[in-house]
């Protein structure tokens, strides 16, 4: 169990984070500058807080309050970093080798070449970074970070550097671990679909605070905030005015008598919640603006006139 109660003033807003994680996996899913990768790093230890607590496995590991501030190399926790950060005058072998501090010094070559057959690297043991491909370089990241036996796993944006092809095979790869991992992992991403795919749970980051935090289902069906829904990819956001007992649609004029008024200011339609049918029930006026073609689908922007439509849901005020 991961506990995090930190502050950090940043130029831009201060760092403000409260959050727990069990042994499932946390996505951290926000915009680039939200906080994301500035909380991995004081987890980690690689920055120090202004105040607060970080608690793993009931260790203390951060406390402003008694004065305690663990090293980075006695947190005992794995960190993969957007770069991979491989140390170049190493070997594959002697980087996985690098990582096995906990492991009896006379097993440590065995258990970083166990590591790298585990990641399909074998050949390449004596091999330096520069010559890996980026693929290569991810999996070997992996390896050593997992040599340390790690109480928690830290991802920073790891497949931000690849093509769609790796990123998607390294992706899975990176599920398989976290499916048969017995610790906490957090995962900091920009991708909503990655941030599904490989954590149950996810926490909205925005301007330094966590604004949602639910299962990654609740969160898709209900993002609560505008900066989440747009995230998860909701585009129709609506602004509304709120009456004393409905929501009116700003410049609409319709009338939602569904959703409680209070702190409510937009309204989110996901794309995927309307069909073009000419057989429907609904309908409605359009101007084509655009049309985006992709090799499995067609996507036409639109400049609707609503006629009628069912909500998805309410959106109250994003962080100031």
């Amino acid at each position: 169990m991961l506990e995090v109660n930190i502050t950090k003033k940043l130029r831009a807003f201060t760092l403000d984070v409260n959050f727990k994680a069990d042994n499932n996996a946390l996505a951290l899913l926000g915009q680039s500058g939200s906080g994301k990768s500035m909380t991995l790093k004081c987890i980690a230890g690689v920055e120090k807080p202004d105040s607060g607590k970080i608690v793993l496995d009931g260790e203390i590991l951060y406390d402003s309050t008694q004065g305690i501030c663990l090293p980075p190399q006695k947190r005992r926790i794995g960190l993969l970093f957007q770069n991979y950060a491989l140390f170049p005058m190493m070997t594959l072998l002697q980087n996985v080798m690098s990582g096995c501090k906990q492991i009896p010094r006379k097993a440590r070559k065995a258990h970083a070449l166990e590591l790298i057959k585990r990641f399909g690297l074998e050949g390449f043991e004596n091999t330096y970074p520069n010559k890996l491909s980026g693929g290569e370089q991810q999996r070997a990241a992996l390896a050593r970070m997992l040599a340390a036996n790690p109480r928690l796993l830290l991802f920073d944006e790891p497949f931000s550097a690849l093509d769609t092809h790796l990123r998607r095979q390294l992706s899975q790869m990176t599920a398989d671990v976290l499916r048969n991992y017995d610790g906490s992992a957090i995962v900091v991403s920009h991708d909503c679909a990655e941030a599904f795919r490989l954590c149950p749970q996810i926490a909205v980051m925005e301007k330094g605070k966590i604004t949602a935090h639910k299962d990654r289902v609740s969160l898709f069906k209900a993002p609560e905030t505008v900066a989440a829904a747009k995230l998860i990819g909701c585009e129709n956001i609506l602004p509304v005015r709120t009456g004393e007992k409905n929501v009116i649609v700003s410049n609409l004029g319709i009338i939602v008598d569904k959703i409680k008024p209070d702190e409510i200011t937009a309204i989110g339609l996901p794309a995927n919640a309307i069909h073009i049918d000419n057989n429907g029930e609904y309908k409605f006026n359009a101007t084509v603006i655009q049309i985006i073609n992709s090799p499995y689908e067609v996507t036409l922007v639109l400049n609707m006139d609503y006629s009628k439509y069912d909500i998805f849901c309410s959106l109250p005020n994003s962080v100031e």
